[in-house]
């Protein structure tokens, strides 16, 4: 093979073991708060519009403007997702994260200021309102992919499982950060909080950590790409090893290609198979109807009519998932991907069943009382299903069967195709709970979770143990991808 470039340039390189190791966590810790902010721009709907639909309130938001103020994030997601993935291969993932942050930051400055009431006097504020929140969206969305390759690139293989499987839960800390301040504080004070609590920190942790060494290795930036290296693993050998893995797939992949190159190369079997199994893999979950029930979690309560306060109910869910999230990502470690999937979307299939079969009985006019505690057991159940099993492993395993060389593009693909998904069911919500009825919409979410523990059986392979480099050798092994690119770059 020749001489590396670990061999040629750096013989008395060492790393040291614990500052790599604190260095990797905070990497992953700072994206992880970034992300918690990008998705605490969903999460505030729950937090101000129950102060927004209230008759008295100086904004006031009438129900069909409510939807789209809830949605309209989500909507902006579609395009914001796929030029995010794009961006995320072009500025990297690190880099990108820290020009976006402080934007998102001002969004919600912008909130706050919507609500003075000298504003109010010059300007409507409803569309206002929409063109913060749909740039909230499109801001966000762009977060989505460097959310993702980020940790998943700068962790060892040992580690992976457990650091990169976090997603979820910075989702989740997102989410519930608005859940707990909805009770306590105004929704105006609420959008000076919450960069300050997520977007803040994680900046100026993002400003004392490295690029991902794998983006810096694909940019021809291989000096850069080794001290980057030897600041996140724990010795030398493992970032020579490394080297020598990024300069193997490099020597097969040697030009890089352009837009139309990429959308050309992907339309291979060698990348569209990968490439269908991570968006089915991350996607499918909508239909389980988890992010209804995140979204629309307190109304899930207040429907009931037995539960005492709706407050504490959607702090306390909020509170089990997260937990549930810390719980997936260590076992993640010591389990399966795929036991991890199918065991989750099992306990989910139950709880949603559950909380449909409770509302199916209430509507027929039965006594609930005596079960009044039935419908937080089944959400629980179904968030320690959904977010201790199925959503840790699935955003990791959507990123781990990507080849390296469009990791980028096809978590943005896949990010977009996932909000789409994620925007349809939630905005639909309303109208097939009209349709179906309450407990029709709850057993569809159960068939939901059965059609993806059958996909999760047939067709999703295993990754755990094996380095990004391991499942790029994978495929191109299975598929033999060297013709298909080499047919492609000519």
């Amino acid at each position: 093979m020749g001489e590396t470039v670990v061999d040629s340039q750096y013989p008395h390189a060492r790393s040291s073991s614990w500052r790599s190791h604190v260095t990797m966590v905070v990497t992953v810790v700072s994206s992880g708060l970034v992300t918690a902010g990008a998705w605490s721009v969903h999460g505030f709907s729950a937090l101000s519009l129950p102060q927004l639909t209230t008759p008295n309130s100086t904004l006031y938001l009438h129900p069909n403007q409510a939807s789209w103020f809830a949605t309209v994030t989500l909507l902006m997601g579609v395009p914001g997702s796929m030029v995010g993935g794009v961006l995320c291969e072009w500025m990297g993932p690190r880099r990108l994260q820290l020009v976006i942050s402080p934007l998102l930051c001002f969004t919600y400055l912008a909130l706050h200021l919507v609500s003075w009431p000298s504003v109010l006097h010059v300007i409507s504020p409803w569309p206002l309102l929409m063109a913060i929140r749909a740039t909230q969206g499109l801001l966000a969305a762009f977060l989505n992919a460097p959310s993702i390759v980020l940790p998943c690139e700068v962790s060892e293989a040992t580690w992976r499982g457990s650091l990169a499987s976090l997603l979820e839960v910075w989702v989740t800390l997102g989410f519930l950060l608005c859940y707990l301040l909805s009770g306590l504080i105004s929704w105006k004070t609420a959008a000076l909080l919450i960069p300050a609590i997520t977007f803040i920190p994680g900046i100026l942790g993002l400003l004392l950590v490295p690029e991902s060494p794998s983006w810096l290795y694909r940019r021809q930036r291989k000096v850069e790409a080794f001290n980057s290296l030897l600041k996140i693993r724990n010795s030398r050998a493992a970032v020579e090893q490394e080297m020598v893995e990024m300069e193997m797939l490099d020597q097969q992949d040697t030009k890089k290609l352009s837009c139309h190159q990429l959308l050309k190369l992907i339309t291979q079997k060698a990348y569209a198979l990968p490439m269908v199994i991570s968006v089915q893999v991350a996607s499918l979950p909508v239909f389980c109807g988890f992010g209804v029930v995140a979204i629309y979690l307190p109304e899930v309560f207040a429907m009931t009519g037995v539960s005492r306060d709706q407050y504490w109910s959607s702090v306390i869910s909020g509170s089990f998932r997260l937990l549930f999230n810390f719980i997936g990502s260590a076992l993640l470690s010591r389990m399966r991907r795929k036991v991890m999937l199918v065991s989750g979307s099992c306990t989910a299939l139950v709880g949603v069943a559950s909380l449909g079969a409770f509302f199916f009985f209430k509507e027929q006019r039965y006594d609930m009382f005596d079960v009044s505690w039935l419908p937080l057991a089944a959400v629980v159940m179904y968030v320690a299903g959904i977010s201790g099993g199925v959503l840790p492993a699935a955003w990791l395993v959507a990123a781990e069967v990507l080849p390296s060389n469009i990791r980028s593009f096809g978590m943005g693909f896949t990010n977009t195709v996932y909000t789409t998904l994620y925007f349809l069911v939630s905005k639909t919500y309303d109208d097939a709970k009209a349709t179906l009825g309450p407990h029709g919409v709850f057993w569809a979410y159960s068939c939901g979770c059965l059609f993806y523990i059958l996909f999760i059986v047939k067709f999703v392979p295993e990754t755990r143990g094996m380095t990004v480099m391991e499942v790029d050798s994978k495929w191109k092994e299975y598929l033999d991808v060297n013709s298909p690119l080499n047919q492609v770059v000519e």
